[in-house]
C-alpha cells in the first residue's frame, strides 16, 4: 500500500510537470513573437532616422530603470512602476518640506509676538529722571538713541522682515523616458517598439514563475523516486 500511494503521488506530480512544460512553451512563444515584432519596429526606425541615430551610442549612462519587480517568494513576483514611485516620493518630500517651512514661519511669528508684548510691559527706566526745582522731569541718556534714529532702525528692520527670502532653486527632474535619447520627435515605429517590449514584461515574469515551479516539481519527483526505490 505505501508503494502504491507513492506511485500515485509520483504520477500526479508528473502530470503537473507536463502541464507546466506546455504552459512554459506557450509563454516562451508569446515572448519570442513580441521580441521579433519589437526588433522589426526598431529596424524600421533605423531606416527612417538613420542607423547612427538609433544605436548604442545613444545610450545614456545616467539612465534609471522605469520598471522593476518585487519578489515576495520565488513564485510570487509583481511588476513595479519605479518611475511613478520616484515621482510620488519626490512629491511627498516636497510637501513635507513645505509643511516644515510653514511651521517654522508660524513659530517665528509667535516668538516675535511674545517679544513685542514683553517689551510693552517693561516700565520706563528711572535713570533719565532728574529732580529739577522739586519736580520730576524725563531726561534722555547720552548713549540712548534719538527717537528719529529709533524710528529709522525700526523701519529698516520691518522692511527686512517683509522682504521675502528667495526660494532655493529646485533641480529640474529629468524625464526618465528612454525615447528622449533619440530626440523629441521620434518615429511611431520606435514608440511602438517600446510599447511592445513593455507589454512583454508580464510574460517574462510569468515565464520565470513557471520555471521556479518546474524546479520545485523536479525536486519533489526526485524525492518520490528515491522513496519508491526504498519501498520496492
Amino acid at each position: 500500500m505505501p508503494a502504491l500511494s507513492v506511485c500515485e503521488d509520483l504520477d500526479s506530480l508528473v502530470v503537473q510537470y507536463m502541464r507546466l512544460v506546455d504552459e512554459h512553451l506557450n509563454v516562451h512563444d508569446r515572448i519570442s513573437t513580441k521580441f521579433q515584432e519589437g526588433r522589426e519596429l526598431i529596424s524600421q526606425a533605423k531606416y527612417i532616422m538613420g542607423p547612427k541615430n538609433v544605436s548604442a551610442d545613444c545610450y545614456d549612462n545616467r539612465m534609471k530603470a522605469i520598471r522593476g519587480v518585487a519578489m515576495d517568494t520565488p513564485t510570487e513576483i509583481t511588476i513595479r512602476d519605479l518611475a511613478a514611485e520616484r515621482k510620488r516620493l519626490a512629491k511627498e518630500e516636497e510637501e513635507n518640506e513645505q509643511k516644515k517651512k510653514e511651521l517654522q514661519e508660524a513659530m517665528s511669528k509667535r516668538d516675535d509676538g511674545e517679544i513685542s508684548s514683553r517689551s510693552d510691559e517693561i516700565p520706563p527706566s528711572s535713570e533719565g529722571l532728574r529732580r529739577r526745582g522739586g519736580g520730576m522731569t524725563m531726561s534722555r541718556s547720552e548713549n540712548s538713541p534719538s527717537p528719529i534714529q529709533t524710528s529709522i532702525d525700526e523701519a529698516k528692520s520691518q522692511a527686512e522682515s517683509d522682504t521675502p527670502t528667495p526660494a532655493p532653486k529646485k533641480k529640474k527632474e529629468r524625464n526618465p523616458d528612454p525615447l528622449l535619447w533619440f530626440g523629441v520627435f521620434v518615429p511611431g515605429s520606435l514608440r511602438n517598439a517600446q510599447a511592445v517590449f513593455q507589454n512583454s514584461l508580464p510574460d517574462i515574469v510569468e515565464l520565470t514563475v513557471i520555471r521556479q515551479r518546474l524546479l520545485q516539481l523536479e525536486q519533489d519527483i526526485e524525492r518520490l523516486q528515491v522513496l519508491k526505490k526504498q519501498t520496492a
